[in-house]
């Protein structure tokens, strides 16, 4: 009898043991999916699978040793998340030695515990303003609007008015996503159809690791009025297209100082890159000017270093720049707009489309009867946002 209840009392502790072992893989489980997830919404699409590794290995459990697998899948390949691109799996199994259980189950005994993340807690961005503090850094205002289909808004300012529109600005998105809180005053409307996360994590910039292309020697900007084809290359002292000029630009467009300016009832068209930068610390960077009734239809590079950006400003330009398009302009674009370190204005009545792209930069303003409008509902690449979560 003795014999019988001692071999009941060991056996309750290898029950025992199992449940604090589950408890604590499932915990590992959780930390590392929710790692990944952070890594990945940080701008780290390649090592997030090595975090969520790390982790589980600071918990003790590393793949291929001591008998467990540590298995990272983006997307899930089971469950709710199953497909979904935004959401990373973490699972945890390993052969526990017991001497008890296995009599009663009839074989060897494996835990495995499951975890998924959202890494953008729902919500993608196509405008992104970089500001981390100051007011209404992304703002609507007399009139302007920001109509996008599809994703949302992002504001990594941390003030109540990260995200603004005011006398009857209007801002229509799929999601809005900001470190602190939006705003709305004097006829201003805010509509989001999705997902509204406030006091949120920062959106990570998803340009941050492109770098400058090295400037090559110097190009000379023909006289004006010209019509044709301007040369890519290096251009030093600006681009002026001006006095009802017809100018296709093609390739990539270095401005190692000096402005990019298209004005006068001119047309620009092309499949380009245009990165305006400087020399020695860079503040005498460029900035990009479009007024006075200009129609422009530009397409990003595909491929190099630019892939995917019309328009890329040096991170070392000055702060007080501000970027214009306005005046009656007509702007098609399919690609980013990147200005990292200055404003972009869109104003008094300028009209800007574009395919599903980003618009980032450390403000954006949109007022002066100004339309902007971006689709992204027939797909794109939208920027990764919001608040990752533990969602399994």
């Amino acid at each position: 009898m003795l014999v019988v209840l001692l071999g009941f009392v060991a056996l309750g502790t290898e029950v025992g043991v199992l449940l604090m072992t589950s408890r604590q893989m499932q915990s590992a489980s959780d930390s590392a999916a929710l790692a990944a997830a952070v890594a990945r919404n940080k701008g780290y699409p390649i090592a997030f699978a090595d975090e969520a590794r790390a982790v589980a290995r600071a918990a003790g459990y590393v793949d291929g040793e001591a008998d467990a697998t540590v298995a990272v899948n983006n997307p899930p390949l089971e469950g709710a998340y199953a497909g979904d691109e935004n959401a990373i799996e973490v699972v945890i199994t390993q052969l526990q030695h017991l001497v008890l259980v296995p009599l009663f189950y009839g074989g060897p005994w494996t835990l495995k515990t499951r975890a998924v993340a959202t890494a953008t807690g729902g919500s993608s961005v196509c405008v992104l303003a970089l500001e981390t503090s100051a007011n209404e850094p992304l703002y609507a205002h007399n009139g302007g609007q920001l109509l996008i289909e599809g994703c949302g808004v992002g504001s990594n300012s941390s003030s109540n008015r990260a995200i603004r529109a005011s006398g009857s600005g209007r801002i229509t998105a799929a999601s809005l996503t900001t470190v602190g809180n939006y705003y709305t005053s004097g006829g201003g409307t805010i509509n989001i159809s999705g997902p509204i996360e406030v006091h949120a994590t920062a959106t990570a910039d998803p340009y941050l690791d492109r770098v400058v292309p090295t400037p090559g020697s110097c190009r000379t900007v023909p006289p004006m009025p010209f019509d044709g084809e301007l040369p890519q290359g290096t251009y030093c002292a600006g681009i002026n297209i001006t006095n009802g000029s017809n100018v296709t630009m093609n390739g990539l467009y270095i401005l190692r100082t000096g402005n990019f300016v298209v004005q006068g009832g001119s047309t620009l068209s092309g499949t380009a890159s245009i990165v305006l930068t400087g020399t020695g610390s860079g503040t005498n960077t460029g900035v990009v000017t479009i007024t006075g009734g200009a129609v422009i239809n530009l397409t990003a590079l595909s491929t190099g270093a630019t892939a995917g950006m019309i328009f890329f400003q040096d991170r070392r330009a000055r702060t007080t720049g501000t970027n214009n398009f306005y005046g009656g302009t007509t702007s098609t674009l399919t690609g980013a707009l990147y200005f990292p370190r200055q404003t972009v204005n869109f104003s008094n009545g300028g009209s800007t489309t574009t395919a599903c792209t980003e618009i980032i930069a450390r403000s954006i303003l949109i007022g002066g009867g100004s339309t902007v409008n971006i689709d992204c509902s027939g797909g794109g690449t939208p920027i990764s946002g919001g608040t990752p979560r533990l969602v399994e």
